[in-house]
């Protein structure tokens, strides 16, 4: 569960667990790195079994964060288990990141929606980011040049492929940076596309999810 806007904008996410009753209940309080103001941290959470080998990673947005030359980030972060593991420091809570996904475009929003889910049947799931103020200043659309197209992020064989080779190492540390990405997918003039993504079953029927 994320809290973007816990102290000064740094944000936070919880980690809840579930009981028999299916009563959840606050574990842990975590955040990337102390001391990023304005990264709105959490203002996505999705889990998934993003490299495939069977534990659940938890992929955390940040698109408040503009330190210099970068322009948000979407972590990938191992999802807490206990106290005594190495997924976070005991005294700071400062989950490890094993992936760091890097915006393109300052000011884009990369991270404002995110969707975790099999697009292909192969069970794994992919990861959609999406950043809806991206914008292109040479587009020229009818004689003028237009904004917030919005575009989404697919990330599916390169991302999968860099993610199993990481080693979560210590806090405050990203094990791999990874900018670029398998499929873009741009909106339309003005459209804020991406500004929410959902998985919504298979539609048509072909077997695949939508």
């Amino acid at each position: 569960v994320g809290a973007p806007s816990l102290y000064s904008n740094r944000g936070y996410y919880w980690s809840l667990t579930t009981n028999a009753a299916g009563v959840t209940s606050q574990n842990q309080l975590y955040l990337i790195t102390s001391d990023d103001r304005d990264s709105l941290t959490g203002y996505g959470v999705v889990n998934g079994n993003f490299d495939g080998t069977g534990a659940v990673e938890t992929a955390v947005a940040r698109p408040g964060f503009f330190e210099t030359g970068q322009y948000g980030y979407v972590d990938i972060v191992n999802t807490p288990v206990s106290r005594t593991s190495h997924d976070f420091d005991y005294g700071n809570r400062l989950a490890v990141v094993r992936m760091r996904l890097v915006s393109s475009e300052f000011g884009e929003y990369f991270g404002h929606a995110m969707v975790s889910v099999d697009t292909n049947n192969d069970g794994i799931p992919e990861l959609l980011v999406g950043a809806p103020y991206y914008s292109d200043a040479n587009a020229n659309v009818f004689g003028s040049t237009h904004y917030n197209f919005g575009r989404v992020y697919y990330y599916h064989d390169t991302f999968r492929t860099i993610l199993r080779g990481t080693v979560p190492t210590r806090p405050n540390f990203v094990s791999e940076t990874f900018s670029a990405d398998d499929l873009v997918i741009v909106g339309q003039p003005a459209s804020l596309f991406g500004s929410s993504l959902a998985s919504i079953g298979d539609v048509d029927r072909d077997g695949y999810q939508d």
